[in-house]
C-alpha cells in the first residue's frame, strides 16, 4: 500500500486534541476498560467539571465511535450468511437459533496483516517471528505469531 499521508505534528484527527487521543489510548489500549467502567468514569469526571466545560468523551459509545473513525486502513468488509442445516429435533420446541439466518462480517485476515506490516506505526510493536509459548507445560496462545498458522507458514 502507499505510505500514509504526511500530517502536522499536532494533528490528532479524528481526536480533538492530544489529551483526548492519550485518554482513548489509555482507556482502550492500556487498561482495556469495559464500557460500564468508562461510563462510570465519565460520570464521575462530569460531576467534577465546572459548568460549561465538556468531557473528552460523553460515554463509551462516543469513545468507540471516535476510535472507529480513525481513517487508517482500507481493507474492505465482506459478508456472508449462514444457517443451521443439521437435523431438527423431532419433538418439542425447535430452538430459535436453528431456524435463524446469521450474517457474518469479516475482513480478509491476510490483507489486514499485510496492511499492518506495511504501517510504520506498528514497526516497534510487532513480533515478526513465529513463536510457541508454554507456561507450566501447557501451550498458550497470546497473539497472532503464537498461533499455529504463523508457525506452519515459517
Amino acid at each position: 500500500p502507499p505510505p500514509p499521508p504526511t500530517r502536522a505534528p499536532n494533528d490528532y484527527a479524528p481526536f480533538a486534541s492530544r489529551s483526548q487521543f492519550e485518554l482513548a489510548d489509555f482507556l482502550y489500549c492500556e487498561e482495556q476498560m469495559g464500557n460500564r467502567k468508562v461510563d462510570e468514569l465519565m460520570q464521575i469526571w462530569s460531576d467534577s467539571l465546572p459548568e460549561g466545560q465538556s468531557l473528552p468523551f460523553a460515554d463509551h459509545e462516543h469513545l468507540l465511535n471516535v476510535i472507529d473513525s480513525i481513517p487508517l486502513g482500507d481493507v474492505a468488509w465482506q459478508t456472508f450468511s449462514i444457517k443451521y442445516e443439521g437435523e431438527l429435533p423431532e419433538s418439542g420446541e425447535i430452538p430459535s437459533w436453528m431456524e435463524k439466518e446469521y450474517d457474518i462480517w469479516f475482513r480478509d485476515p491476510r490483507d489486514v496483516i499485510r496492511q499492518q506490516l506495511s504501517n510504520p506505526d506498528f514497526a516497534k510493536h510487532m513480533d515478526y517471528a513465529p513463536k510457541r509459548v508454554y507456561r507450566d507445560g501447557k501451550r498458550e496462545y497470546e497473539d497472532f505469531m503464537s498461533g499455529n498458522w504463523a508457525w506452519n507458514q515459517a
